[in-house]
């Protein structure tokens, strides 16, 4: 325990120690904090108010063809009369105007853009609207006495006796995105860090010095623990730039990414434990190769599982009562993604959470092993990079 110990300090305090991970941290946690201040800088390139005489870019032009409906009841709702089309394709032409609609009758309308734009077009309510009022008059029905009847708001009451997993899904899939950018970012700095002790040969020191499990572990607990204390730390100025800043967005985004306590739990459990599992296999290829140009061909089967699960993982939030999501949330590789997100989007009995966390602490231990054996094979490995066969070989002769 003590040999741990040594590792882990020495190993935590050299990512401390270096400039370029400080530097980094502070650029890092900079750019999350500043991006929220977006909004505040744009509106300080549209604080200019435009001209009276200027038409608006995002006005829109109507030219009427038809004695269905007046002029003057689409100039009420904002639209720009046009005696004819031409004139109208003039302006769209100029981006004066961002569209344009030729009203042909009660039943017909044409839409016009200079460049067509996502988002969905107010004039098509608008005209909808117009067109049931006139239908109602032509049925001599009081349009204002059934607009004032449909107009009545609709109460509307939701009681959750389980998980509300229509509020839950944004920070599900935030928490999906986190596990995904922890692993992969932090998985190939803990296996391009085995290959360089390995290629100067800072290996066969260690090994010598301490047995290969307190070697293994510690290596990895402490970078793993700096890589989860950098990432908190984005989250932290991320946080505090949101909450300086939420007034500049008009509407408050956290009532979006709502978390139960126990949720909140399940996510940090499963994260952090699924987030070593994967270190533990890093580590383990990462000794398997003699240079480090080689460590990305070599994680390259850890990458393509991690992507496959994150895959399964956001696909299978629409769905999350489906047998083969549940299944997913027991299996190792892919419940520390799954198992929150279930937990998060429907009822899930604790004993299945439990089980599945059982199986993962389980798993990782055993990974843990599994890579210090690989990582002491990796020592004796100076030529081309062990392949699994060799690996899997050299494991059941116990070398």
């Amino acid at each position: 325990m003590k040999r741990f110990g040594t590792v882990f300090a020495f190993e935590a305090k050299s990512f401390l120690r270096k400039k370029s991970f400080l530097i980094t941290t502070l650029v890092l946690m900079l750019i999350f904090f500043g991006v929220w201040f977006a909004p505040r800088i744009i509106s300080l390139f549209n604080s200019d108010p435009p001209a009276e005489d200027a038409v608006r870019s995002d006005a829109e032009g109507f030219v009427l063809l038809s004695d269905d409906f007046t002029r003057e009841e689409f100039i009420e709702k904002g639209y720009i009369f046009y005696p004819d089309e031409e004139a109208m394709r003039k302006d769209l032409e100029e981006k004066k105007l961002s569209s344009g609609f030729v009203i042909r009758g009660l039943h017909a309308f044409d839409v016009l853009f200079q460049d067509r734009q996502l988002g969905n077009v107010q004039f098509e309510q608008d005209f909808a609207v117009l067109r049931e009022n006139r239908i109602l008059e032509k049925m001599n029905v009081d349009t204002e006495s059934y607009r004032q009847l449909v107009d009545v708001p609709v109460q509307k009451n939701y009681t959750v006796l389980g998980t509300d997993g229509f509020s839950n899904y944004p920070i599900t899939y935030i928490f999906i995105f986190i596990f995904y950018f922890l692993v992969i970012f932090y998985g190939n700095v803990i296996s391009t860090s085995v290959a360089r002790e390995k290629s100067d040969r800072t290996m066969e020191l260690l090994i010598t010095s301490t047995d290969t499990n307190s070697l293994l572990f510690g290596k990895v607990l402490g970078a793993g623990v700096i890589g989860v204390l950098q990432f908190s730390l984005l989250i932290v100025s991320a946080l505090a730039g949101y909450f300086l800043n939420k007034d500049a967005f008009g509407i408050d985004i956290s009532q979006f990414v709502q978390v139960g306590t126990k949720e909140l739990v399940y996510f940090i459990l499963f994260t952090i434990i699924g987030y070593f599992l994967f270190l533990f296999l890093y580590a383990g290829l990462g000794s398997a190769v003699s240079k480090v140009e080689d460590v990305s061909s070599s994680t390259t089967p850890i990458t393509l599982t991690l992507v496959a699960v994150y895959m399964v993982a956001v696909f299978g939030m629409s769905m999350p009562d489906r047998t083969f999501f549940k299944i997913a949330s027991f299996i190792p590789f892919s419940s520390p993604m799954i198992m929150p997100s279930r937990a998060n989007l429907t009822s899930v009995p604790d004993i299945q959470v439990m089980i599945s966390l059982g199986i993962l602490i389980l798993t990782s231990v055993f990974l843990g092993v599994f890579a210090a054996r690989i990582y002491r094979m990796g020592t004796l490995n100076y030529g081309n990079r062990l392949s699994f066969k060799r690996m899997f070989k050299g494991l059941l002769k116990n070398q």
